[in-house]
């Protein structure tokens, strides 16, 4: 039988009860770290959000 204060059931009671800007703002931990903890953990990949080799060829177009 699950405990009523078992992990999962205090991860769940904070998400409900005070939300992660709540607890961000509260503890001062910035999206910054947040975002790159995801990265380092492998949990987000830059690759998703930026395409590096069609902005090279744009800025070489640019200087030449």
């Amino acid at each position: 039988m699950q405990s009523m204060f078992d992990f999962d059931s205090k991860l769940q009671a904070l998400v409900d009860n005070y939300g992660l800007a709540y607890l961000l703002e509260e503890n001062e931990i910035t999206e910054h770290y947040v975002i790159r903890f995801l990265v380092e953990e492998g949990m987000i990949d830059f690759d998703d959000y930026f395409n590096t080799d069609a902005e090279m060829k744009h800025w070489k177009e640019l200087e030449e």
